[in-house]
């Protein structure tokens, strides 16, 4: 499956990214403006891409830590920014989860005959906190703001508009897609990749890079992130196909 490197397929993927961080700049400035405040989209993307740069630092806060620092730079203040830095957790992780069990379940037996029982407990899942965020928000709150009082934060309080909740999922369907786009882009550049395998490649990152995202083994995820790549594509990718 081995090729010389295509640069433009490269640059693609670099590009993809960056749409990445532009999404995820837009979800968080919907969720800002949901709570009253604005931020320009260049302005949100700066603070994203740079605070994001912390998830890979040892300690698992300096992502929420330059996140808040630059927002209250930006005029934010410190209460709002770590409460939209916790929305934004709680946001993005039921989408990912949902195109990952769906991927669990038409993987053709990625975890033997558990498969479709992982599958469908994520997929319940993720529906069931999407469902809990859309129509029944204090749901979601009572238990993060119970974290909250144990780290000694202001409680949150959220309950947006259900079209805006809506819409702000479906930008995070976007953010996750353009990242396992990024992906299939670099494995382009760099092997000969069937047709057959852009819908896995995609999800397959997906899934590898929210699991790497929630772990608290690593910074960043790494090192997690690979090793559930490695598991979940060595079935899909032999060498010499």
């Amino acid at each position: 499956m081995e090729r010389d490197i295509q640069p433009v397929i490269f640059i693609f993927s670099l590009v993809m990214i960056i749409i990445t961080f532009i999404f995820t700049a837009m979800a968080w400035k919907m969720i800002l403006r949901s709570m009253g405040y604005e931020v320009k989209l260049p302005r949100a993307f700066r603070i994203m891409f740079l605070s994001n740069m912390g998830k890979y630092i040892p300690g698992k806060v300096w992502q929420a830590l330059g996140i808040v620092y630059l927002s209250e730079k930006s005029g934010i203040p410190k209460s709002v920014a770590v409460t939209s830095f916790v929305l934004t957790e709680v946001l993005i992780t039921p989408v990912a989860l949902l195109i990952s069990s769906m991927y669990i379940i038409f993987s053709g037996g990625l975890f033997g005959r558990f498969t479709v029982v992982y599958g469908t407990i994520g997929i319940v899942l993720s529906i069931l906190l999407i469902w809990a965020l859309i129509f029944r928000p204090i749901y979601v709150q009572r238990p993060i703001n119970y974290l909250m009082r144990k780290l000694k934060q202001e409680a949150i309080n959220f309950d947006f508009a259900k079209r805006k909740m809506v819409s702000i999922e479906f930008v995070y369907l976007l953010v996750w897609v353009s990242l396992g786009v990024s992906f299939l882009f670099f494995g382009y550049s760099i092997l000969k990749i069937p047709h057959s395998l852009i819908i896995p490649l995609i999800t397959i990152y997906i899934a590898a890079y929210i699991i790497g995202y929630l772990s608290f083994l690593t910074p960043g995820g790494l090192g997690v992130r690979e090793g559930v790549l490695i598991f979940m594509l060595t079935p899909i990718m032999r060498p010499g196909e």
